[in-house]
């Protein structure tokens, strides 16, 4: 057994060389995207013109089946509106300039594409803590925050490929 270890001693060790070498790129790159997620003050997102941060002004759930909305305001006084479609035939698409995936102005964003990394960034750049909610049916921070996780596990870059 150990003439056989000293025999591939070369290739066990050029083995775990390179895993390491690996793991360490992997945690390098996942540095860059978590760096980039919550973008900085005064950023223009590139896809939706929306300037960082923002100031989520209300978010709610239509009863259509659980479809949910955001309204934000950004740096430059400017409102934007997207919902995550909760109706049976297209559940789970998000839809930009529109509070309803059935508004006339919808546009559906690509699924695990570049919209909906916008929308993370755009979400994580909210700062919540100070938020108060209007009256006790008041669900935005809670419905914000769902968004941010769904968005982040759909953004993963492990899951891009």
């Amino acid at each position: 057994m150990i003439m056989l270890f000293e025999k591939y001693k070369k290739i066990i060790n050029y083995g775990a060389t390179s895993l390491l070498a690996l793991v360490l790129l992997l945690s390098i790159f996942i540095l860059i995207e978590k760096e980039g997620e919550t973008g900085q003050p005064g950023e223009v997102t590139e896809m939706f013109e929306v300037r960082l941060p923002v100031e989520v002004m209300f978010a709610d759930v239509f009863m259509d089946g659980r479809t949910k909305f955001v309204l934000v305001k950004d740096g430059k006084e400017d409102f934007f509106e997207f919902c995550l479609d909760g109706r049976r035939e297209e559940r789970g698409y998000f839809y930009i300039n529109a509070i309803h995936p059935s508004d006339e102005n919808a546009q559906k964003i690509t699924y695990k594409g570049k919209g909906e990394r916008e929308l993370l960034k755009i979400l994580n750049s909210w700062d919540s803590s100070d938020w108060e909610p209007r009256n006790e049916y008041d669900d935005t921070k809670e419905i914000a925050k769902g968004l941010i996780e769904k968005l982040e596990k759909r953004t993963r870059w492990w899951e891009l490929f």
